[in-house]
């Protein structure tokens, strides 16, 4: 799990690269926005075999977010080489 809260703190760690932001347990959506002006990705996945809700959160740092967004090759332009 990517997401811990403890007895004065919410601790997020990023799925790529496990990066930790934490903090003082007060106003959870103010604490999730605040992650996310700073680009952190927060997915819901769906997860088959599992027996409770089915679903998971996945959460990605700025620069993990980046990573999972990169252009496949099949996204670039096409380009003709000169022989």
């Amino acid at each position: 799990m990517s997401f811990e809260e403890i007895e004065n703190a919410y601790i997020w760690t990023c799925e790529g690269c496990g990066k930790i932001a934490a903090f003082p347990s007060s106003d959870f959506y103010r604490r999730k926005d605040e992650l996310k002006e700073r680009g952190w990705l927060f997915t819901l996945e769906e997860e088959t075999g599992r027996e409770d809700w089915g679903r998971t959160w996945h959460h990605y740092c700025q620069r993990c977010r980046d990573k999972r967004r990169q252009t496949s090759i099949l996204d670039q332009r096409i380009r003709t080489v000169k022989g």
